[in-house]
């Protein structure tokens, strides 16, 4: 069974359809209301799911939102960070129990090779308006603790003994909406840029491969980009800092 934490259920509708039309079981496929710029949202996700599985076998976060200008969310914190990163944390956090039933769980984080051109990490300024470096950079940074918060869970759960492998992964630049929000040069490259882009169904091979392959069986903390190991940024390979944001 597939579990669609999505935050738009029309959407989630359309998608499960597409889906169904290239042969998938339509009982497989469960929309659960997920909004991960709202802890609440987040928190009742969570909850029912523990209420309908005994046990979670993958979890793929994929929240990947651009933002325009600078915003907060209804908890308070700048939209794009609590989309991208917060969210997917909590979520991650509240799902661990189910997670480590399974024989090999397995968490799957998207982040994005713009990790490495991220600004500075400043945890005491990235929910204020002077801390803003405008909706690239804010994406970027998103995407930065994606990749540090595999690497920190990845440690912690090694630590306990835990079976459970977190990994990261860049799935590609694919086609779809997701810089609706960027400036207008940015929005010119990637129209430009369209027919060197990767089809969805491509964009999904390396979380496919991270959630099933058996090649990466107890491979755990790494980041990933074309179904192989990749390097992350020297920013994300910061220990201290990795700690620092997770806790």
């Amino acid at each position: 069974q597939v579990y669609m934490l999505c935050r738009s259920q029309e959407r989630a509708e359309a998608a499960k359809r597409e889906m169904v039309e290239g042969g998938c079981a339509s009982s497989l496929l469960i929309f659960l209301q997920c909004d991960t710029s709202s802890f609440e949202s987040v928190r009742k996700c969570a909850k029912r799911l523990g209420e309908l599985e005994s046990r979670l076998d993958i979890l793929v976060n994929n929240a990947g939102m651009s933002a325009g200008a600078f915003k907060k969310t209804e908890d308070g914190h700048e939209s794009c960070w609590h989309a991208n990163h917060l969210g997917p944390f909590l979520l991650t956090e509240l799902l661990l129990p189910l997670l480590e039933k399974s024989t090999e769980g397995r968490i799957v984080i998207v982040a994005s090779a713009l990790h490495s051109r991220a600004s500075k990490l400043d945890l005491n300024t990235i929910d204020t308006e002077s801390g803003f470096t405008g909706s690239i950079d804010a994406y970027n940074k998103s995407k930065l603790a994606n990749v540090m918060h595999a690497r920190e869970l990845a440690r912690r759960l090694k630590e306990r003994g835990s079976t459970v492998i977190v990994n990261s992964l860049h799935p590609g630049v694919i086609k779809t909406d997701i810089g609706k929000e960027f400036g207008t040069g940015f929005k010119v490259f990637l129209s430009v840029g369209q027919i060197f882009m990767k089809s969805r169904k491509q964009g999904a091979q390396t979380s496919l491969y991270l959630a099933l392959s058996t090649k990466v069986k107890g491979s755990s903390g790494g980041y990933y980009s074309d179904c192989k190991r990749a390097s992350e940024s020297a920013k994300a390979k910061d220990d201290a800092e990795c700690r620092k944001l997770y806790e």
